[in-house]
């Protein structure tokens, strides 16, 4: 097997794990796995942010859904979309809260 298949195989188990995630956030996240839209915008994201910070993304956008000013995030597409709304609303809260040491 060669290198680029080895990684896909890695990044399909990882993007199953992330996928399984929004559970939180949509009841019926299933529909998910079989998206190619969805399947690709958390691909991107992983590539771009690293496995552990997508995951610390979507956690965090399943405790924001219904705060005041917090996108609501409920698809990996959506997350990719309104990634800067969430940062800010991060931002917001730590700012309110004066807590330095959650990291989104």
């Amino acid at each position: 097997m060669d290198e680029k298949k080895i990684e896909q195989v890695i990044l399909g188990k990882d993007l199953n794990e992330l996928l399984s995630e929004f559970k939180i956030v949509n009841p019926s996240f299933e529909r998910l796995f079989n998206n190619k839209t969805q399947r690709g915008a958390l691909e991107r994201l992983v590539k771009k942010y690293g496995f552990e910070k997508v995951s610390r993304m979507i956690k965090y956008a399943g405790q924001s859904n219904g705060q005041e000013f917090a996108p609501s995030i409920t698809t990996p597409y959506e997350l990719e979309a309104k990634l800067g709304k969430l940062i800010i609303h991060w931002h917001r809260q730590n700012k309110k809260q004066n807590n330095p040491k959650v990291v989104l």
